[in-house]
C-alpha cells in the first residue's frame, strides 16, 4: 500500500491564500451572499411563496461565515479589513430577526457579534479572557497565542516573562507589562510560563467552560504545564 503525508500550516506560521481574512475575500464574500439572498427572494416570488425562515437562514450563513473565517481573524487582519468587517456584520445583524440573532450569539459565545469590534484598541479594550504570565514567555508562544481563533483575550505579563519578546509584539494593544498584572476580563488563566497553544485550544475553552470557574482554569494550566513539560 501507499502512504501520503498531509501537513497543514498553522496560522503562526502562515496562512494560506484560502485562509486569508482580507478585504478582497471580505467584498468578494459579500457580493456573493447578496446575490445568493436575492436569487432566493426572486425563486419565493415566482412560487408564490413567502418563506422568510428561509431568507433569515441565508443571513445567519453570512454572519457565521464573517465571524468564523474572518472575525476570529482579527490579529492577522488589516485595520482596514476589520473595520469592512465589523460594517459587514452590522449590516447583517440590522437584517436578522431576535431568534436568529439570538443563535447566531450562542454559537460564538466568545465573541462580541451584536456589536463587532471595528479596531483592534477597541477588542484589546473588551477581552473575554487574561492570560497571565509571570515568568517566561517566548515569541514563539506569543505569536500561537495571537494566531489562535479567539481573538478577545489580553496577554498580561512581568517584566521577566516579557524579556523576550520582540517590540511588534509588546506594542499590540492587547499586551501590557508590570510588576503586578491586573486582569481585566472575568475569565484568567494564570502561568508562569507560556507554552505554545495548538490552534483553538482559547475558542474551546471560552466556548465549552464559559463562565470559567477555578477548577477549570487550574485543570487547563495543569495540562498545559504537562503537555510541554513545564
Amino acid at each position: 500500500g501507499s502512504v501520503s503525508l498531509y501537513r497543514r500550516h498553522t496560522f503562526a506560521e502562515g496562512a494560506s491564500v484560502s485562509q486569508t481574512a482580507n478585504e478582497k475575500n471580505l467584498l468578494s464574500l459579500d457580493v456573493s451572499m447578496r446575490h445568493i439572498y436575492d436569487a432566493a427572494v426572486r425563486a419565493l416570488q415566482t412560487a408564490g411563496r413567502e418563506d422568510e425562515d428561509y431568507l433569515q437562514e441565508i443571513l445567519y450563513k453570512h454572519l457565521h461565515i464573517l465571524a468564523s473565517q474572518f472575525y476570529r481573524e482579527l490579529w492577522n487582519m488589516s485595520d482596514a479589513a476589520l473595520a469592512l468587517c465589523a460594517k459587514q456584520t452590522n449590516d447583517v445583524l440590522t437584517k436578522l430577526d431576535d431568534a436568529h440573532t439570538m443563535a447566531i450569539c450562542k454559537a460564538h459565545p466568545d465573541l462580541n457579534m451584536t456589536g463587532p469590534y471595528a479596531t483592534k484598541t477597541e477588542a484589546a479594550a473588551h477581552p473575554a479572557l487574561s492570560v497571565v504570565v509571570t515568568r517566561r514567555c517566548t515569541a514563539q508562544a506569543a505569536k500561537a497565542l495571537f494566531a489562535q481563533s479567539s481573538p478577545l483575550f489580553e496577554l498580561l505579563l512581568t517584566p521577566k516573562a516579557a524579556e523576550a519578546l520582540p517590540q511588534e509584539i509588546l506594542s499590540s494593544p492587547n499586551v501590557h507589562v508590570c510588576d503586578r498584572p491586573a486582569p481585566n476580563a472575568s475569565n484568567v488563566l494564570k502561568l508562569r510560563t507560556l507554552p505554545a497553544p495548538e490552534n483553538g485550544t482559547l475558542q474551546l475553552l471560552l466556548c465549552k467552560a464559559l463562565p470559567l470557574s477555578g477548577l477549570t482554569v487550574r485543570l487547563v494550566s495543569l495540562l498545559l504545564k504537562r503537555r510541554h513539560n513545564r
